[in-house]
C-alpha cells in the first residue's frame, strides 16, 4: 500500500499564494521608497536645467553687450513655446539689432537692464523646478537662488543698478 503525497508531484509548477503575495509586498515597498527620491531627483533635474539656461542667456547678453555696448532687456513673453527668444533691440544710438538665442522650452527666462542699460540681472525658473535662479553681472560667478514653486513673475527679479550686487541680501535671495 502506498502512502499518500504529501508533496507537489514533479509535473506540478509555480508559485505559491503566500509566496506571490511576499513578491508584490516587496515590490510596493520598493516603489514606495523610490518614488519621493525620484520626484526630488527630477526637481532637481529642472533647477539645473533652469541654471543653465540663465547661464546661456546671460553669457549671450554678455556677447551683445561686447558688440553693441549696451545689454538687451528680455521679457518673459520674449521666450516662444519652441524655446528661441528673437527680439528686435532699440539701441541707445538709435540703431536696432536682432537678439536670438534657443533654450529650453519649460524653463521662462527674463533679463532686466538698468537705466542706463550697462548692468544686467538674468534670471529664470523650470516649470516644474521648485527655485528661481538668477545672475547679477556685479557677481557673475555667483548665481542666486530663490526657493518658489509659482510661475516667474517680472517682480521676481530685482531691478539692477550700476555699481552694487543687488541680490545680495534682497527678497530671499539666497547668494553664493
Amino acid at each position: 500500500m502506498r502512502k499518500p503525497e504529501t508533496r507537489k508531484r514533479r509535473n506540478e509548477f509555480g508559485f505559491t499564494l503566500i509566496e506571490i503575495m511576499i513578491v508584490i509586498a516587496i515590490i510596493g515597498i520598493l516603489a514606495s521608497i523610490a518614488t519621493p527620491m525620484f520626484a526630488k531627483h527630477k526637481e532637481n533635474a529642472s533647477n539645473s536645467a533652469a541654471h543653465s539656461d540663465v547661464h546661456h542667456v546671460f553669457l549671450f547678453e554678455n556677447q551683445f553687450f561686447n558688440e553693441h555696448a549696451e545689454f538687451a532687456p528680455v521679457t518673459i513673453a520674449d521666450k516662444q513655446a519652441t524655446g528661441a527668444v528673437s527680439i528686435n533691440v532699440a539701441l541707445l544710438d538709435g540703431s536696432a539689432q536682432r537678439f536670438e538665442i534657443n533654450l529650453s522650452k519649460k524653463v521662462d527666462v527674463l533679463c532686466k537692464v538698468s537705466a542706463s542699460k550697462q548692468s544686467v540681472i538674468c534670471g529664470g525658473r523650470h516649470h516644474g523646478g521648485s527655485k528661481i535662479i538668477a545672475i547679477d553681472l556685479d557677481a557673475p560667478g555667483t548665481p542666486c537662488f530663490k526657493k518658489s514653486y509659482n510661475p516667474l513673475a517680472d517682480a521676481d527679479i530685482t531691478d539692477p543698478t550700476d555699481s552694487i550686487m543687488d541680490l545680495t541680501g534682497a527678497n530671499g535671495w539666497n547668494c553664493g
